[in-house]
């Protein structure tokens, strides 16, 4: 039982997924697949990296969680808070040591990451859509990481893709602030949903899903044919795509609209990513 709160904690599919994108930096950055060592570096220090900040802030918002979330570890008992926050701390220091096998740039940036999140955790929630952004940083960033261990210079894809990751997962907190409202309202958490009220955010949720698509498409171009025909086919069923699923939290900004719609648009991501990558082979056809 005590292993599995554990497990749950760290939210193992969104550890993978960080590491997973971390390799993806290191491919754009050479062009090419790593070699297995600093593949590993980078992918155990994303993953490690992560598992932390998810563990280290479940400790600090636990009284939230007990209103958003009371099916978390903490929260419901599994794990105490002194548990949790040694469980943190070692995930971190493992993370570290595998970031310092890369570069000490790239090790820079992700120990940096790590202490953004946690940053966002104490004070970043108080500070609207500054805070949202932190978060987006915080993970977006990881791409970053990812070529400078194989290249002390960023590259214009890189910077495409980090800013296509910056702008979706911008879009996510931002429709999770209105899924939160309930319980960062009652821990005084100023979140953009709070600030500013649920439709704003998210119209701003919107806006940020929409700019993606425009970034995505913008930065496939970095790659001299792009997706060649596929390209404007791509972004014009994206679009489509990402009004439909607006739409009805537009309509609706309440929690249970706000979880559906997430759920959604990451479904739409998958997608694309996937279509993408059958699209660019077939250009090599």
């Amino acid at each position: 039982m005590k292993a599995g709160a554990y497990l749950r904690i760290i939210r193992p599919s969104s550890c993978v997924t960080i590491a997973v994108i971390a390799v993806i930096g290191q491919a754009l950055a050479s062009a090419g697949v790593p070699g297995l060592l600093v593949g590993a570096s980078a992918f155990l220090t994303g993953f490690f990296l992560t598992a932390s900040s998810f563990t280290l802030n479940d400790y600090i918002d636990h009284e939230i969680d007990a209103i958003n979330t009371p099916w978390r570890p903490i929260p419901s008992g599994l794990i105490s808070r002194e548990e949790a926050l040694r469980f943190g701390v070692a995930l971190g220091i493992i993370g570290s040591a595998f970031s310092l096998l890369t570069s000490p740039l790239a090790s820079a940036v992700a120990i940096g990451s790590l202490l953004l999140s946690i940053l966002y955790t104490v004070r970043g929630k108080y500070l609207g859509l500054m805070g949202h952004a932190m978060v987006a940083l915080s993970i977006s960033s990881t791409f970053i990481f990812g070529a400078l261990t194989m290249t002390e210079s960023l590259t214009p894809p890189v910077f495409g893709v980090f800013t296509v990751s910056f702008l979706y997962i911008l879009g996510g907190e931002l429709t999770q602030s209105i899924s939160d409202y309930e319980g960062d309202e009652a821990k005084g958490v100023r979140s953009m949903a709070i600030l500013r009220g649920r439709r704003a955010a998210a119209v701003a949720a919107a806006v940020c899903y929409i700019l993606t698509a425009l970034a995505g498409a913008a930065t496939s171009h970095l790659y001299g044919e792009g997706l060649g025909p596929y390209t404007l086919i791509i972004v014009i069923c994206t679009f489509t795509a990402v009004t439909f699923i607006t739409l009805p939290l537009l309509r609706d900004p309440v929690k249970e609209t706000a979880e559906k719609i997430r759920r959604r648009i990451n479904n739409l991501a998958y997608l694309i990513i996937a279509v993408i990558l059958v699209a660019s082979l077939l250009t090599l056809l």
